[in-house]
C-alpha cells in the first residue's frame, strides 16, 4: 500500500491508514443486530434475577417468566419501527472514518450531517499535510459530535468476519468490541492486516 490511493484506503504522512465508509442502515442490519442482542442480554439477566427472587420467596417462577417474556417481546417489537424512524432521521446512512496502524484501529462515528465525501476530502487534507500538525487538518469536521471507539490489536481476542456486510468485528472482551467496515475491494487486505497484527486473536 503506497501513499497513493489504493482503492479506498490512503496511507497518510503520519504512517496511518485512513478510509471512509458509509453504512446503509436499511441494507446493512448490523446496528439492528446490536440492539437486538442488547435486548436479549437484558431479558436473560432479568429472567435469572426474577427466578432467583421468586424462588427465595416461594412464588411461582413460570408465571413471572411468562409475564416478563411478554413485556420484553412487546418492547422488542416496537424497536423495529423505532429503528426505521431513527434510520430515516439520519438519512438512511451514517458515515464512519477509520484510522489504522500496526498498533490498533480507531472507528470514528460521525454525526448525521457528515457524509462520506466530506471524510474523503478530509483524508485528502491529511495526505497533503506533509508538514505541520496533522491533527489540525479538518479540525472543524471533528470538533463535535464524534464518537470514537479505539481497539488495541494486542488486546483483541477474537476476529470475526462478515464479508456480505463488509464487516470485521474485533472483540477484546465480552463487553468490548469494535465494528470495522471496509469496502469490498479492500476487505481482504484490511482483514489480513488486522489478523497479522493481532497475536492473541482466534
Amino acid at each position: 500500500m503506497s501513499e497513493d490511493i489504493k482503492n479506498g484506503i490512503k496511507l497518510c504522512p503520519d504512517g496511518k491508514y485512513r478510509w471512509a465508509y458509509e453504512v446503509n442502515m436499511y441494507r446493512n442490519p448490523t446496528i439492528f443486530y446490536v440492539i437486538a442482542n442488547m435486548f436479549l442480554i437484558c431479558y436473560l439477566v432479568c429472567v435469572v434475577l426474577f427466578s432467583v427472587i421468586n424462588f427465595c420467596l416461594d412464588e411461582e417462577v413460570l408465571s413471572s417468566i411468562l409475564m416478563l417474556t411478554g413485556v420484553f417481546l412487546f418492547l422488542f417489537l416496537i424497536t423495529i419501527p423505532a429503528y426505521l424512524v431513527i434510520a430515516a432521521i439520519m438519512g438512511g446512512t451514517y458515515a464512519a472514518l477509520f484510522v489504522m496502524d500496526e498498533n490498533g484501529i480507531e472507528h470514528h462515528q460521525m454525526p448525521k450531517k457528515v457524509k462520506k465525501l466530506q471524510l474523503i476530502n478530509t483524508i485528502g487534507g491529511w495526505m497533503g499535510a506533509a508538514k505541520g500538525d496533522l491533527s489540525m487538518v479538518g479540525l472543524s469536521l471533528f470538533s463535535s459530535g464524534v464518537q470514537v471507539t479505539k481497539t488495541d490489536f494486542k488486546n483483541v481476542r477474537l476476529v470475526k468476519t462478515a464479508p456480505r456486510r463488509n464487516l470485521i468485528k474485533l472483540t477484546e472482551a465480552w463487553y468490548s468490541w469494535n465494528h470495522i467496515y471496509v469496502d469490498e475491494e479492500d476487505y481482504d487486505w484490511v482483514c489480513q492486516y488486522i489478523k497479522d497484527h493481532c497475536p492473541t486473536a482466534s
